[in-house]
């Protein structure tokens, strides 16, 4: 006699991630940074604000899996008329997962 079958569990429901982006250009403007990440998924919102000689902020993905495409896809990217790498990591919940990769406005 076998145990009855019960259907699989449904998957752990899918959290959002935040990108951060330093480096930015300094006369880069918000909506600008959401025309350039929203390529790469739902962006539920984000931030931008002035440090020193550049501007950083956050994105916000729906998805943890946007949130990697989002940093996979602009790693090393270089902005137009910009001297600085800009840096991006993932950071669901608020803590660094990862860190070293580059963003930037797509050239070309």
């Amino acid at each position: 006699m076998q145990a009855p079958r019960h259907p699989p569990p449904p998957p752990p429901p899918q959290r959002s991630t935040r990108v951060y982006v330093s480096q930015l250009p300094d006369d880069m403007e918000e909506e600008e940074l959401k025309e350039l990440t929203a390529e790469y998924g739902t962006v539920l919102t984000h931030e931008l604000h002035r440090e020193s000689a550049y501007k950083c902020g956050w994105v916000e993905y729906a998805t943890s899996a946007e949130g990697e495409r989002a940093v996979k896809s602009l790693d090393d990217r270089r902005m137009d008329e910009w001297s600085m790498r800009l840096q991006a990591y993932r950071y669901p919940g608020g803590s660094a997962l990862a860190g070293g990769a580059y963003v930037g406005r797509l050239v070309g």
